[in-house]
């Protein structure tokens, strides 16, 4: 399938009712709305910040291995809103 900039998201390989319905959501129906979305931020998920550099009220990102903790394998939450309050 050609696509042009008025081609509905909703036709885009890979986006589903639901999806097209969340990008409706935000006024986006069209390939040309997408493309000229900004997102209310921007989080840089691909380099790591040692942790000696991390400052007070500042956003990181970091590697860390975790060695022990509560809940189990089967426990579901979103990964995308963990943080941490405590380190050492």
């Amino acid at each position: 399938m050609a696509m042009s900039l008025s081609t509905e998201v909703r036709m885009i390989k890979g986006v589903g009712p639901q999806r097209a319905e969340l990008l409706a959501q935000r006024g986006i129906y069209t390939l040309e709305d997408l493309l000229g979305y900004v997102p209310f931020r921007y989080e840089d998920r691909i380099h790591f910040s040692k942790v000696k550099d991390i400052q007070p009220n500042g956003v990181y990102t970091i590697r860390a291995r975790v060695m022990s903790g509560q809940g189990g394998a089967h426990h579901a939450w979103p990964r995308r809103h963990l943080s941490f309050a405590r380190a050492g």
